[in-house]
């Protein structure tokens, strides 16, 4: 039987494309942090505030804590006026997980309310997580529950710390035990050290499963779209590729840094990009979680640029998706094929 040159053509490039894969490799990790809605799912959280309360901290920590799965409840003494609160007499703490007290004048007003000081000894005595920002940690040192326990908190308010047996450090975020205490502006860390403290803290980033790549040819070249799948996109804080240009296999000179983003929300973050030379590439990876944690891996993905009758080839040197490699060349022997009929 006769087999055209096309024919033979496109069977070599599909040969081509399994061999291609028998050289690749799967980079996979073990899974973190099993809870995708976010670490603080079903947590439930009330915030003191008094008139003079610094709302901007509260909301800020707030966002962050609602973004992690977890539901606030604002409760105020008289007079504070916060839209969507409740009264401090309905506070029944044994109905939440955590107790949390912003800064600004309003803790002195706080310590002022019996209330609010057998509130705060009931929380403690219940094991709540007791967290505090700013001037927020004077209610816990009048509450008489911090004895012996290492906090932080505004300057200050040093002296009524130490006064009521706490070891002060002015630093960003101190957690003991169940009291979390941070110093102004560390709403980021506030909001990290209560999850610590109710031990859903996941101390590692969320590993690459896989990576791969995808192309088509524009008007301005080559137009590349860069996946990676990572273990646990829920917690995800950015995702970015660093592209290197390598000359003698040895030395890298950086060309572009792309982030990628997740928009279909499946935990597969790409991005594109458009290669306008011949050469070799190397692409790195760098993650960062909702908790800090970061991890950089280097060459999740070489690349080989050469033109084929005026057309650039591209060659993964390290690949895990045979299905994107067989349709890539198999699409580029059909350019191949369509130029040569021309």
């Amino acid at each position: 039987m006769n087999v055209s040159k096309s024919a033979r053509l496109i069977v070599l490039f599909l040969l081509m494309s399994l061999s291609f894969y028998s050289f690749s490799h799967v980079k996979i990790t073990s899974v973190k942090g099993e809870d995708s809605s976010g670490p603080l799912i079903d947590i439930e959280i009330v915030a003191f505030v008094a008139p003079g309360s610094d709302m901007n901290e509260l909301y800020s920590i707030i966002n962050y804590l609602t973004n992690w799965g977890g539901h606030v409840t604002i409760a105020e003494i008289s007079g504070s006026a916060v839209p969507n609160s409740i009264p401090m007499t309905e506070v029944s703490v044994s109905n939440y997980d955590v107790l949390l007290i912003p800064g600004g004048d309003g803790p002195a007003e706080l310590i002022q309310s019996q209330l609010v000081l057998d509130l705060v000894n009931e929380a403690q005595s219940l094991n709540l997580v007791l967290a505090a920002i700013c001037h927020g940690p004077l209610v816990l040192a009048e509450a008489d529950v911090i004895n012996g326990t290492t906090v932080t908190g505004y300057w200050e308010i040093e002296e009524n710390l130490i006064n009521a047996g706490a070891i002060y450090i002015n630093t960003d975020v101190i957690v003991d035990g169940n009291i979390v205490t941070a110093n102004w502006p560390y709403f980021l860390e506030l909001s990290i050290g209560i999850v610590q403290a109710l031990g859903r803290y996941v101390e590692n980033c969320p590993k690459i499963i896989s990576t791969y790549f995808s192309y088509e040819f524009t008007v301005e070249g080559l137009l590349y779209s860069f996946f990676a799948e990572l273990s646990n996109s829920s917690w995800i804080e950015e995702v970015k590729i660093y592209i290197y240009k390598v000359e003698n296999e040895i030395e890298k000179d950086h060309i572009s840094t792309r982030i990628l983003d997740d928009a279909n929300l499946d935990g597969i973050y790409n991005c594109n990009y458009n290669f306008v030379t011949n050469g070799n590439y190397s692409i790195d990876i760098f993650i960062k979680d909702i908790f800090l944690n970061n991890e950089y891996t280097q060459n999740v993905i070489e690349l080989e640029i050469t033109t084929v009758n005026n057309t650039e080839i591209p060659t993964e040197r390290s690949s895990n998706n045979l299905l994107g490699i067989i349709i890539s060349l198999f699409y580029t022997s059909c350019i191949l094929i369509r130029k040569r009929k021309n």
